[in-house]
């Protein structure tokens, strides 16, 4: 039995792709549970709720909301997870985030495995244990990981699969 639990745990690690993913998501689950509620937090959920009422962010008396439209429909369906399902603001925005970032660490991973290099895994563990992309991701959550994420697939996609995909995402990227 305990031939079997380590031959499975090496077959496991040998799985490369899968390792990356798990140590980048639990790198930036943990701070975002733990850090408490920042300023940009809080005009973000302030920015959903009037949002959600039918009320342009751009007209709040903050004067203080300089982020593209994109982002603000995030914001309103944050609020709104947050009040159906009774989870602090804070997780629920930083969940695409986190979600997002991993998806970066797999990009990095499969693109450089694409152009060859031998050092892919290294690539991909540089970006999963970038404090920068942690810290920006995970204690303030900042939505830069999702334009990251679409002009890493406008490439990939261009380059590898449907080019005319590519746009698209260039597109989405430069609404956020």
């Amino acid at each position: 039995m305990i031939k079997d639990i380590i031959s499975n745990f090496r077959k496991l690690l040998k799985n490369k792709v899968l390792i990356l993913v798990v140590i980048a998501l639990i790198l930036r689950i943990i701070p975002a549970i733990y850090t408490p509620f920042s300023a940009d937090m809080r005009l973000y959920e302030m920015v959903g709720y009037p949002l959600l009422a039918g009320h342009s962010p751009y007209e709040l008396r903050t004067d203080a909301y300089s982020y593209p439209p994109l982002w603000m429909w995030a914001e309103a369906g944050g609020v709104w997870f947050s009040e159906f399902f009774q989870i602090p603001f804070q997780i629920i925005i930083k969940i695409p985030l986190i979600i997002s970032d991993s998806i970066v660490v797999l990009l990095i991973y499969m693109m450089a495995k694409k152009y060859g290099h031998k050092s892919a895994f290294l690539l991909g563990i540089f970006y999963a244990l970038n404090p920068v992309s942690i810290i920006i991701t995970s204690f303030h959550g900042q939505f830069d990981t999702l334009m990251l994420l679409m002009i890493l697939l406008a490439v990939y996609t261009f380059k590898w699969t449907r080019w005319w995909v590519s746009p698209l995402f260039l597109g989405i990227s430069i609404a956020l």
